[in-house]
This record gives C-alpha cells, structure tokens and sequence, in this order.
C-alpha cells in the first residue's frame, strides 16, 4: 500500500520527515525525476536500496516506516551534529544537500529546468555552426581576450608560443557552445590559473607528466582521479571517475590540484566529444571515514576556482556514499561550495559501492571491467597502472610527433635548433616591451651592466672576450639565444649573433636601452 502526496509535501512518521518537491533529485526524459533512499526491512535487518519516482505532480511514499533515508531531516541532522566535532558544528547542519538541490531547481524556468535534465541525461544536442559562422565567433572571442582586464597570462602565453594558444581557442568555444563572451573569460582564465600551479615555463605548451612531481604523481597512482578514454556512458560521454577516499595524504591541495589538472587537460585537449557534451563525474566515498571526507572537503574547497578554467563542462555529477548520519551535512556544505551550474547537475546515491552501482543504471551508467574499482569498492591496481603508463606514452609520443613535424618542415639539421616555445630564462632577441621586458632579458641584461666597470679600463679585445664570457655564462645556466621566426616558432641564434647583442649593451650607460 502507499500514500500519494500531490506538490510539495512533507511526509512524517515519528522522528522521521522527508521533504519533497517535484525537482528534489533529478529525472528522466518523459519528465519522471526520481531519487532513493534507504529503508530498513519490517525484521530490522539491512538497509534495502528503494526507488521513488514521481512526475509532473504526483509524488509516490512507501507505507513503511523508513529509519535511514537519503533525504535526511533537519532533526535527523541536527541530533547528529551535537554529536560531531566543532568543526562539523560550524556546517550548515539544519540543511540536508536533496533540500539544497530542490531548492536550487526550484528558481529555474521552465526552459532551463529542461536544460539541466538534458544536460544529466545526456539528450542535450550541442550547437552547430558553419565554418564561417564558427571563424566569426573565434574572431570575436580573440578581440574580447584582447580587451579583458585580466589577460596577462594569457599575452604572456601567446607571446612564449603563439601557435599553442592560437590552437586551443576552438576547445573553448565548443565548452561554452560558440558563445564568445563566455567563451572568452574561460580562456583568461585558464592561463591564470595554469601560472599559479604550473608557473610561466608552463604557459605556452601542454601539461605533461614531468611537470608532476612525486606527490602530485602518488596522488593519481592511489587512484584519487582519473578518466578511461573507452569507458563512456550509454550515449557516449567520458566518464571522469574518482575515488574520493584514497587521497595520497603527503600530497598538498595544490599538488592534488596539478594532478587532476593534468588527468583533466590530457583527456579535453585530444577528445572533441567532451568538449561538445561534458563529461560525466562519479566520485566514489567507499569505506569513507568523517574525518577522510573532512580532508577531501578542504582540498575540492581549495580547487574550485580552477573548475571554470577548464575548457570542458560537467553535464552530471553523481556522488556515491556508504550513508553515515554525519554524511549529509558534510554532503550540504560540499554543496554549497559548488558553483550553481555543477550543483543543480548533482545526483547523490547513498549505499555500499554495489548499491551505488546499481543506481548508477538507471542514468546509463554500465559499470564493467573498464572501471578501476571492484564492486566493494577496492582499487583496481593493474587497470590503474596500465592507464598510468598510456599517459605517459601518450606524452612522449606528442613530443617524438612535434619534432618529426619540424624535421619535415626544415631538415634535421635546421629542426635541432628550433623550439616551439621560450622559457623565462631564454634571451629572446626582437624589438619592443614584451621582448625587453622578457625575464631571460632583463637578466642578461643585468650581467652585462654588472661587467661595465671591468669594460671601462678595457681595450678593443678585451671587449669582445668580455661579451663573449658573458654569452658563455648565459649558455652555460642552460639559457637560450632565441628569435622569433616568420611560423611563430623560435630559432636559436648563431654564437656571433648572441655576441653581437651582448656587446651593443656592454659601452652604454646604465640609464640607456641595452637591448634593442
């Protein structure tokens, strides 16, 4: 027998309460929204997984008293906080996260509800332009990067390698479905937060695995974040699949943070689907401790100014965890930390890694051999290893690729002194501020002011093999002489040529230009 509520409706059954509304934990195409929750069978045995679904009115509540469920009350969650540490004390504990969620999908249109159930169920078509109308909006994208406030990074990126950042604009114009002003603040973004974890050297090329160091690399071999290029969803969607629980605890929030950076831009930069459709996030709390889930709380706080700095959407978040009373509250205040667009995209599953699994289904999740997880929740090691090591592969192989093409280009003889892009401590030879201003210039700029009181004194010969010590001192620190060519590369010069420039600054005065 059941009871059938119509709108929103509160359900009590003694010191249980569920508060439901017709957008509470998501749907499926006809408009049908459904969420689970945990009942305790009439013997007091285990908790057995239910469905309840309900459509455009109607919402269906099982007869049952339920004593565990996934839309947890406020006095459920209240009487567990007072038995929490302060810190879980200061969570908004009065606020379960399928209240949160209902109360988020409650201020959306109609349009925009539709939207999001798309989106979650991967029906959304994303747009299609023609060529010229595709060439249009990366025009216009480019002039608006060109007027943000914030573009920096960005000029300094597109300066150190031109080509490289010519060639990701198309990544973020499929992420923001070839809207250009979105479009636009994505890419500042992106090279904003590229320069606070990987530093300049990084800015104009793709992050590789040797820019990992050992931590952040023992944060993706304990399987904390990964994605499977041939594990998708029904409609074929990347699955970006983490394991909340196993956090290498040596490793920072900004070492975690570089590493998932690197997952993230190794399965976006070579895969079109996840730019047009997103991708599709599980994270995994087996086995997951309060005090685990408190530490994967301040690192996922820490990092989420770098969601938005990745040419990629989350089309659907699903959260999967074994139901502990304190979970909820850590769960709304997770929440609450998210940005709006990822938050109404949220799904939670509550049950042992197999129930999740099964409920993981119902959104055309099939779980197989793919997954580096078993179904108790244990780290597939030999799966994870391999996934490492194609990575890795996958790495060289762009490097070995980059090379051939500039062998073909120019010779081989030619290729060994071309490089696709500078380093902060390369001299770059050209004219105006962004070649004078460069660091690698301004410090050999400082050498040859730091040798004007030995040229004084110095006749003609002395000059020359003062300029050409400075050179050597300069090739030495493992520093290049670089130019720009005509194809936006760069060309290491001949060693009468670096001498050439050193010596133009070596008879100057200290208050004038040194470089060209």
């Amino acid at each position: 027998m059941k009871r059938t509520c119509w709108g929103d409706t509160k359900y009590r059954d003694g010191a249980h309460s569920m508060d439901s509304d017709m957008s509470s934990a998501g749907g499926d195409d006809n408009g049908t929204c459904s969420f689970f929750c945990n009942s305790h069978d009439g013997g007091g045995g285990r908790a057995s997984n239910q469905s309840i679904s309900y459509s455009a009115m109607q919402l269906s509540i099982p007869d049952a008293a339920p004593s565990s469920m996934a839309l947890v009350s406020s006095s459920s969650i209240s009487r567990a906080s007072s038995a929490t540490s302060s810190q879980n004390n200061q969570l908004a504990t009065n606020i379960s996260p399928h209240s949160i969620l209902a109360r988020e999908m409650n201020n959306l249109s109609l349009n925009e509800r539709e939207s999001v159930y798309e989106d979650i169920h991967g029906v959304r078509e994303p747009p299609k332009l023609s060529p010229p109308q595709i060439e249009k909006a990366l025009q216009k994208m480019e002039r608006l990067v060109k007027k943000s406030p914030h573009n920096s990074a960005y000029n300094k990126a597109a300066f150190l390698s031109p080509k490289y950042c010519k060639s990701i604009h198309a990544l973020f114009l499929r992420t923001d479905d070839y809207k250009p002003k979105l479009a636009a603040k994505r890419l500042v973004s992106h090279f904003e937060k590229k320069l606070q974890l990987f530093g300049p050297d990084c800015l104009g090329r793709p992050i590789v695995w040797s820019d990992l160091d050992e931590d952040a690399i023992k944060s993706l071999e304990h399987g904390y974040f990964h994605y499977f290029p041939t594990y998708t969803d029904n409609i074929g969607r990347t699955i970006g699949f983490s394991i909340c629980s196993h956090i290498w605890p040596d490793a920072s929030a900004m070492q975690h943070t570089r590493a998932t950076w690197y997952a993230m831009m190794s399965c976006i930069e070579r895969n079109e689907i996840v730019q047009r459709r997103g991708m599709c996030a599980i994270l995994f709390f087996p086995g997951c401790t309060i005090q685990k889930f408190y530490q994967f709380l301040r690192m996922y706080t820490a990092k989420l100014g770098f969601t938005k700095a990745l040419p990629f959407r989350i089309s659907v978040a699903h959260l999967c965890v074994e139901y502990d009373v304190q979970f909820p509250s850590v769960l709304a205040r997770m929440l609450q930390e998210t940005s709006a667009d990822i938050r109404m995209r949220s799904r939670i599953h509550y049950g042992s890694p197999l129930e999740c699994i099964h409920q993981l289904g119902n959104f055309g999740i099939a779980i197989g051999e793919q997954l580096p997880m078993d179904t108790d929740g244990n780290i597939q090691r030999d799966l994870l290893m391999k996934r490492l090591q194609e990575m890795k592969e996958s790495d060289e192989n762009m490097a070995r690729e980059q090379r051939e093409e500039l062998v073909e280009k120019y010779g081989a003889e030619e290729a060994s002194k071309m490089h696709i892009y500078a380093r902060d401590r390369d001299v770059v030879m050209g004219r105006g501020a962004p070649f004078q201003s460069h660091p690698g210039t301004v410090a050999m700029m400082q050498r040859v002011e730091n040798t004007r009181a030995e040229h004084d004194g110095a006749g003609l010969y002395e000059k020359k093999y003062i300029a050409k010590r400075v050179v050597q001192e300069i090739l030495d620190s493992g520093s290049l002489f670089l130019q720009r060519t005509g194809d936006g590369l760069w060309k290491e010069v001949d060693p009468s040529k670096a001498h050439e420039k050193v010596a133009q600054g070596v008879p100057k005065s200290s208050k004038e230009q040194l470089v060209d």
